[in-house]
């Protein structure tokens, strides 16, 4: 859908996207998506403020060993969306409190979702008002560009969270493959979404 041929080939484009990772929720290719101009929001929450939890941290990392280079690092993913949409995240001390709840898993995890291991799936979350957010925990996380940077895999999910879908532009945060941003932000298209 993203990259493939127009003329119906296997070609090399299309080969080095499809083992490029990416989110695992599924992109919308009806014939009815193709008609919009992008794949903006699909669902959105019934309130404007909500309280996230981290259940757990990721057991493999690349430089994040300190629990609180995770805690900053998802609440400026959460904050990317505060400063361009009209929803508030403040973080919350239990998972009865939270609207989302944020875990790292591996494999089988219960959700119907398995991760694959390290390197293709890297995370995925669910519409409002479902509010779970899962990382795969067989990734190796960090806070740059080695391994897979947490703060801009958890920023396209948040996007899920408050209700956006995948969209075609590379360069937008909601575009379903990763790819590490050293100036990373929010780009015109995630913001329009």
């Amino acid at each position: 859908f993203f990259a493939r041929s127009h003329a119906g080939v296997l070609d090399e484009a299309t080969r080095k996207l499809m083992n490029t990772p990416r989110c695992q929720l599924a992109d919308d290719v009806s014939m009815q998506s193709f008609k919009r101009k992008r794949f903006n929001a699909l669902y959105g929450w019934s309130k404007n403020r909500l309280r996230y939890n981290i259940n757990n941290l990721p057991t493999n990392s690349y430089n994040m060993q300190d629990s609180s280079k995770v805690h900053q690092a998802l609440a400026t993913a959460f904050k990317d969306w505060s400063f361009v949409a009209d929803i508030k995240f403040e973080q919350s001390s239990s998972d009865d409190e939270a609207d989302v709840n944020v875990a790292f898993y591996s494999r089988d995890h219960g959700d119907g979702n398995p991760f694959d291991g390290p390197g293709a799936v890297l995370a995925h979350s669910f519409y409002p008002d479902d509010g779970r957010l899962h990382f795969d925990d067989d990734e190796s996380w960090s806070t740059n560009n080695y391994g897979i940077n947490l703060r801009q895999v958890a920023t396209h999910e948040i996007g899920h969270i408050i209700g956006l879908g995948h969209t075609r532009v590379k360069d937008a945060v909601m575009y379903p493959y990763y790819q590490y941003s050293a100036d990373f932000k929010l780009q015109s298209d995630d913001i329009r979404g």
